[in-house]
């Protein structure tokens, strides 16, 4: 394929990647609403007896179901 390249505002190449490789710019827009992930991952404590100490882990894992879950 052939290679992109990627302009800031003045017109210096901040980036050269094959057109293949090009992240959709709506990547960000696709990802499930922090509140939908504050919840689950709030859930997952709960399930886990509530101990502290993996709140990242909790977090993770719920984007990462939803994620999932939005995609089927």
């Amino acid at each position: 394929m052939a290679k992109a390249r990627t302009r800031d505002d003045e017109g210096s190449s901040i980036s050269t990647q094959r057109s293949d490789e090009r992240v959709s710019t709506n990547a960000v827009n696709d990802a499930p609403d922090p509140e939908r992930i504050s919840a689950r991952a709030y859930e997952l404590y709960l399930a886990r007896g509530g101990s502290d100490g993996q709140d990242w882990d909790d977090w993770l894992a719920a984007e990462r179901e939803l994620s999932d879950s939005e995609r089927r």
